[in-house]
């Protein structure tokens, strides 16, 4: 089953109830998305603007611990992510100086000398951001876009779709991150279709369509879940991996990871990680080589 998702801002109480195969709802909102390898980031400056799920936000740190807030100054709707991080922490507007701290309260207006006229203004709630919760897992920046009064509560009570940790036989690369043209639910069935990779991929790595081959033992395994997602099984698609077993796994929403046992020993693994509206693609590539040398790609 396809499903349709339309990203746009006006729409987001859709994506609350989008139906999966089983027909059980999937909250969008009530999700972790990753947004960033941490070391994408600058925790000296506000990041430009990212977008997920509809929502324009900033990323900035503050004491160690990153914060994700609407890119929105409440005053003239000036972008914060054109601001700066000052020297107290607190996030600066750039149009007129309104200060903002962790929280998204504004704990300064320069316009404002009266203290009384300053408790006033720093209590109404039209001056605050919304923020949004965080969290750092494998290198990654996460983000709960929900912004309703128990998103805080509500998050602690889901783990992000984080990849299985390597064991001590697995040399481990770096995250990779890509925004690609496409979108969401294209990339996410691009990544189950490996047989593509011999016709659009044909120059790179090895990739021919003179080295295709039919794909055998394609299938489902056990069953799909709108909570657990869903397994793979197949076979070789190429001349150079004819004899590959290999799996692909999805958790909703967002993580693939594909591990491969070729008949050389090697075991080459790839996890991809699909953040929704940009469309960002963060992969992670390890794999197994059991002494054997490797040059280009057969899976």
């Amino acid at each position: 089953m396809t499903i349709d998702i339309d990203l746009k801002s006006e729409n987001l109480s859709g994506l609350e109830s989008q139906p999966t195969a089983e027909r059980q709802p999937l909250n969008w909102l009530k999700q972790w998305y990753p947004v960033s390898p941490l070391n994408y980031l600058d925790n000296s400056c506000p990041t430009p603007p990212i977008t997920l799920l509809g929502k324009n936000l900033v990323i900035w740190q503050h004491q160690g611990q990153w914060i994700a807030m609407d890119d929105v100054c409440p005053h003239k709707l000036t972008r914060l992510s054109l601001g700066k991080i000052q020297t107290d922490g607190t996030l600066v507007c750039r149009q007129h100086g309104w200060c903002f701290d962790q929280k998204g309260q504004c704990v300064k207006n320069p316009m404002l000398a009266d203290p009384t006229e300053q408790a006033v203004a720093y209590c109404n709630v039209r001056s605050h951001v919304t923020t949004y919760p965080t969290q750092v897992e494998q290198g990654l920046l996460w983000i709960w876009p929900d912004h309703n009064a128990q998103a805080f509560t509500d998050c602690q009570q889901k783990q992000p779709a984080t990849l299985p940790e390597p064991g001590s036989k697995w040399h481990k690369a770096d995250w990779h991150m890509i925004e690609v043209p496409i979108g969401y639910t294209v990339s996410i069935e691009n990544s189950f279709d490996p047989v593509h990779a011999q016709f659009l991929h044909e120059g790179i790595s090895g990739f021919s369509p003179a080295n295709a081959i039919p794909m055998q033992g394609f299938k489902l395994v056990d069953e799909l879940s709108a909570e657990d997602g869903f397994v793979l099984s197949h076979k070789g698609y190429n001349t150079f991996n004819r004899e590959m077993e290999a799996t692909r796994t999805f958790r909703p929403p967002l993580c693939q990871h594909h591990p491969v046992q070729l008949a050389n020993g090697w075991c080459p693994n790839l996890s991809t990680l699909f953040c929704p509206d940009s469309t960002r693609i963060l992969s992670i590539y390890y794999e197994v080589r059991d002494g054997l040398r490797f040059s280009g790609s057969s899976f």
